[in-house]
């Protein structure tokens, strides 16, 4: 028997034979030809009219492959739930009625809602009452269809509604995997607000940019219509037409 194993499975026993306990499943390791080993251990006690024990019967069975396998479960689960602590991106999914069974870190700070808050609840508390119809048909269309991921923000704004009913622009992702026979989607939500913000500024300053060029080009277009007007020649008309453009350069 594995040492680091054996003060538990003594304190097992021990409880047991003084609470007068019938059976025990116990697992705990062993060590053979240098090997860890995993077994599984199934136990039936017996005590006598007075309290003693008298038979303890057990089957032991190997479980080291499963075990392993638990193993590396919980390897891969932590490993996935820090990529989602860590993820910069509100992550969630919701089951086959549409209920969230994922709501990691980013989701909290983006919506305002505690993980808690969320896990079983309909996905609808993101989406503005307005569009939640939409929404609704939109999830139930992609569930149904063929297995690819898809951008729900490609062409269109998507809203999100944080718990305080303050709405916002979001870039939204959505893919599917199919487990236990049921479809899982997850949805990868990214606040663009700042980005409509730039692009709003963006807008406006082309919009300016071109109301100057074009009056720029309005004067350029005068100036050039009253230097023809008093030129003898076409090298005066040159000449005196550089030397306003120069003029207007310095202005």
């Amino acid at each position: 028997m594995h040492p680091d194993d054996l003060p538990r499975l003594e304190t097992t026993f021990g409880r047991a034979f003084s609470t007068g306990e019938t059976e025990l499943v116990l697992e705990f390791r062993i060590v053979r030809l240098g090997e860890v080993r995993w077994i599984e251990s199934r136990v039936l006690i017996s005590y006598n009219e007075v309290g003693r024990l008298t038979r303890m019967i057990g089957a032991e069975i190997d479980v080291t492959e499963r075990k392993r396998a638990e193993l590396a479960l919980e390897a891969s689960e932590a490993k996935i739930a820090g990529i989602l602590a860590i993820a910069g991106d509100a992550i969630v999914s919701v089951d086959g009625n549409y209920r969230i069974t994922l709501f990691n870190d980013a989701a909290e700070r983006l919506f305002g809602y505690s993980r808690g808050e969320m896990i079983g609840q309909p996905l609808d508390l993101l989406i503005p009452m307005r569009f939640r119809a939409a929404h609704q048909q939109h999830i139930e269309r992609f569930a149904s269809g063929p297995d690819i991921p898809r951008r729900m923000a490609e062409h269109r704004e998507v809203p999100g509604r944080r718990k305080n009913g303050e709405e916002f622009p979001v870039e939204a992702s959505i893919s599917k995997v199919k487990i236990g026979g049921e479809w899982v989607c997850t949805v990868v939500l990214r606040n663009i607000t700042e980005r409509k913000h730039a692009e709003e500024r963006q807008h406006a300053l082309l919009a300016e940019l071109d109301h100057r060029v074009k009056n720029a080009l309005a004067t350029v277009s005068s100036v050039v219509s009253h230097t023809r007007q008093g030129s003898k020649s076409v090298a005066t008309f040159a000449e005196a037409l550089s030397a306003r453009i120069r003029s207007m350069a310095s202005s």
